[in-house]
């Protein structure tokens, strides 16, 4: 049971690693904009630096901010929902196939716990309305572990497809996201978010 949990640890950090990671870029939007700064910079001596010179890059680098976080953000919402990053960045084709991936899953890996359950334990087993909740307590209780191993190894197996929907969504919205900044379909600066 210690490793099934440590596994599931595993993959969720794992999860959250590929979907915290810029996927496909090597730097952000605000790392180019400072190399770009500090190219244009690079002979002026420090005393000449004005406070609207400040301002500007200031101005500069808070937009490459705004787009780094829009697409951090695409990404971030598809990997709560997937398909939700999609829909945001006009892909609603694209965001229906991986929410009905997901539900699909979800559905799925949920009925086939249940009816993996021991009989007796199912609704048509036990009536849980009717029935004292020490009787149903001592029913659950009557299983060994080796009882309920199909219905949550199917729980893990859903789960794990789940994860991988949506790191997949998370990934697929970024790079939309990262094409329609670039081609400046989207201005993160005058979106409302």
């Amino acid at each position: 049971m210690k490793r099934a949990v440590a596994v599931v640890m595993i993959v969720l950090v794992a999860g959250g690693a590929a979907m915290a990671r810029p996927m496909g870029r090597e730097e952000s939007f605000v790392a180019k904009e400072v190399a770009k700064i500090t190219e244009e910079e690079k002979s002026r001596e420090l005393a000449s630096v004005t406070i609207g010179d400040l301002q500007t890059w200031k101005d500069r680098l808070s937009a490459a901010a705004r787009k780094d976080a829009y697409i951090m953000r695409s990404g971030g919402e598809s990997f709560v929902l997937p398909g939700l990053g999609q829909f945001k960045n006009k892909q609603a084709g694209l965001g229906a196939l991986f929410l009905g991936s997901h539900l699909a899953v979800g559905v799925g890996s949920l009925l086939g716990s249940y009816f993996l359950l021991p009989a007796n334990l199912r609704l048509d087993g036990l009536d849980y309305f009717n029935t004292p909740v020490g009787t149903i307590e001592g029913t659950w209780k009557a299983h060994t572990l080796l009882d309920y191993l199909p219905s949550i190894g199917v729980a893990m197996a859903g789960h794990l497809i789940d994860l991988g929907i949506r790191a997949l969504a998370a990934h697929n919205a970024r790079a939309i996201a990262l094409q329609r900044v670039e081609s400046g379909a989207v201005t993160p600066a005058a979106d409302r978010w």
